[in-house]
């Protein structure tokens, strides 16, 4: 059985793909904060992940670098905590 598709196109509303977008201007002050966000996270990802990971010294060396990246992820989370309150 085949469904009957109606359409009504007198009031047709405007979908969102017919609308051009709008450009959005972010204040310089977020702009910094996403780009210090950046910053933190690719050093995180790019040396402290690895150091850690690499690390065969002993284990207090290990925790060190460990502490160094606990520290790390909780100022990235502040900062994301910080850009989400400007927006």
């Amino acid at each position: 059985m085949r469904g009957i598709i109606i359409t009504h196109t007198l009031s047709r509303q405007p979908r969102h793909s017919d609308m051009a977008p709008i450009p959005v201007r972010l204040p310089e002050e977020v702009h910094t904060l996403i780009s210090a966000a950046e910053r933190r996270f690719e050093r995180l990802n790019g040396v402290e992940i690895p150091k850690l990971r690499n690390c065969t010294g002993p284990l207090a060396v290990q925790q060190t670098l460990a502490e160094e990246l606990r520290e790390g992820t909780a100022l990235l989370a502040r900062q994301i905590e910080v850009y989400h309150r400007c927006n």
